[in-house]
């Protein structure tokens, strides 16, 4: 919990009023609890903070109150679709990508020292990686953390469209994010390879090409554009230099997979299931652990809490699994075998291995056999 050198802070914040400095301590002491691993406590503090600050606002430079989120200078065209920023869970990155996004943050929560020796914070983000990796959550969490408003525009719909006119509708995109602090978020961005497999298209490629060149270099340093894609290798290399800040998102490797895992089940996993969950959880991206989590909950609630959040969480990782066999192609048995054995562990007289096997699809000799091997490797261990 906050130190009494954060808590007297705190108190001294609420006093002036000061609700920049009650989000600052807040999230720093959210932080602390998180490295000990108290996510359900740190998930408190940060809603508490999310609450005060939403209700308040943040208060500006000169001592006035003023709203979360600015008012908007004009209305956004039609192809940009505001997206709700609030109440954007902690976000959990590689170390690598963690430090550079913090960086970039910092840039920004800097900004006024920046333009004082006139620099400025870098503005255009690159995402890539595979779909369920956490690009939009990004985005979100960016724009919640700098107190954004975000935009997001479909770059195949913005193509699609506006055929033939592409061109001045990504300038109108590009001067509305000048006239208004905020974040645009261009998602599908290689679709532009549509254009370039339809031959009596090129023309209309080349256009799109150089208007979005443009744009990007034009692009008012009080806003940010991050753009996102799943097939980076079909973007121009001239499009890859526009962008100050590239970072790739792949899927969550063990550590990113546990701390999501407690994050969002605000509970730690057992010391003796670390391992199980490791394995059953294998080669899942963000997204998927993110749905699994969330039928867990609604298993939970529905079943009176009878079951412990852990042991709702293998069985929605199961059906998970069995309702998702692209993803259990190469590993399925390992996965299932390792999640049937921590419910096993987590609840040895509650299931038998003929119960296991009707969960897991998974024979109860298997089960059994992998089991005991399983006991017999964690004896070894402590031995």
């Amino acid at each position: 919990m906050p130190t009494i050198g954060q808590f007297i802070d705190m108190l001294d914040a609420v006093a002036r009023r000061d609700w920049a400095s009650i989000e600052r301590i807040g999230k720093a002491a959210a932080e602390e609890e998180k490295k000990k691993k108290h996510f359900q406590a740190a998930h408190k503090i940060l809603e508490a903070v999310e609450i005060a600050t939403a209700r308040y606002g943040v208060e500006d430079v000169i001592g006035t109150v003023s709203s979360p989120l600015k008012p908007l200078s004009s209305s956004p065209p039609e192809l940009l679709k505001e997206i709700n920023v609030f109440d954007v869970p902690e976000i959990i990155l590689d170390k690598g990508i963690d430090s550079q996004l913090r960086e970039f943050l910092g840039e920004w929560k800097n900004e006024p020292k920046l333009r004082e020796k006139n620099l400025s914070p870098r503005k255009t983000v690159l995402l890539h990686g595979p779909p369920g990796c956490g690009k939009t959550h990004l985005a979100k969490y960016i724009a919640n953390t700098l107190k954004m408003r975000l935009f997001l525009v479909r770059f195949d719909s913005l193509i699609s469209s506006f055929l033939g006119e592409t061109g001045s509708n990504i300038r109108q995109i590009f001067n509305f994010i000048s006239s208004n602090r905020c974040v645009l978020f261009i998602d599908e961005l290689d679709a532009i390879a549509k254009l370039r497999d339809d031959k009596n298209e090129l023309g209309e490629l080349k256009r799109v090409v150089i208007s979005l060149l443009q744009n990007l270099d034009l692009v008012e340093s009080q806003s940010i554009v991050i753009a996102a894609t799943n097939h980076p290798h079909i973007l121009d290399l001239a499009i890859w230099r526009r962008f100050e800040l590239i970072l790739e998102l792949s899927k969550p490797g063990e550590s990113e997979r546990l701390n999501l895992i407690e994050l969002y089940l605000r509970e730690n996993i057992p010391h003796n299931i670390n391992e199980l969950t490791s394995i059953s959880t294998e080669d899942l991206s963000g997204s998927d652990i993110v749905k699994i989590c969330q039928s867990c909950f609604r298993k939970h609630v529905l079943s009176n809490e009878k079951d412990s959040i852990i042991e709702n969480f293998f069985i929605s990782l199961l059906e998970h699994l069995k309702l998702n066999p692209i993803l259990t192609k190469n590993k399925v048995d390992e996965r299932r075998i390792s999640a049937a054995i921590g419910l096993k562990v987590l609840r040895k007289n509650g299931y038998s291995f003929h119960d296991l096997e009707k969960i897991s699809d998974v024979s109860h000799s298997t089960l059994h056999h992998r089991f005991l091997k399983w006991k017999e490797q964690k004896c070894q261990t402590m031995t």
